[in-house]
């Protein structure tokens, strides 16, 4: 399916965390994997993986820490929703000469985590773009309650879709 409809599948491992799952998956190609933690994107990275998306923001000098040592043997890239998450990492990634790829949540719906509205996804690229160590590589959102609605599936998904078309023309005007 998503070979046919150009798709870029990057399948989450929290399920599994079995590295020969993950090679299985990028044999038949998907383009990454995309972990939960850092100690599961380690894992894979030891076993060869080299594309991972970290779907959680990493905080604190330990945990950014690791991620740029991570970050030297593969190609990472962490979703967040904060200023102070953004900081920490181009503050780690910066003072060792390293690049982290950031996607900014946007949150849909679910109220579990992204930022709220357009204005502040796009203050927080805006903060990416102009900070060392890190690059903005796009945007994030996970609409996980449209898997519990059942009544109103159809207008909860209309207004998914609402806010992620004001997002993009927002960041369309704002020539990001």
């Amino acid at each position: 399916y998503c070979r046919a409809h150009n798709i870029a599948l990057r399948p989450h491992i929290k399920t599994h965390k079995i590295p020969e799952i993950a090679r299985l998956q990028l044999e038949n190609g998907a383009i990454g994997i995309t972990a939960a933690k850092l100690g599961e994107a380690e894992l894979m990275t030891d076993s060869g993986v080299e594309d991972i998306l970290l779907a959680y923001p990493i905080v604190g000098a330990q945990k950014t820490s690791r991620l740029v040592a991570l970050a030297r043997r593969a190609r990472i890239t962490v979703a967040l929703d904060s200023p102070e998450a953004v900081t920490g990492i181009s503050d780690s990634a910066a003072h060792d000469g390293m690049n982290v790829g950031i996607l900014v949540e946007i949150d849909v719906g679910m109220r579990r985590c992204g930022v709220e509205d357009e204005g502040a996804a796009i203050r927080l690229a805006q903060m990416i773009r102009s900070l060392p160590g890190v690059t903005f590589r796009g945007l994030m959102f996970y609409p996980g309650h449209l898997l519990t609605c059942k009544d109103d599936r159809q207008v909860q998904r209309d207004m998914v879709i609402a806010k992620l078309q004001k997002t993009q023309f927002a960041f369309e005007r704002e020539g990001i």
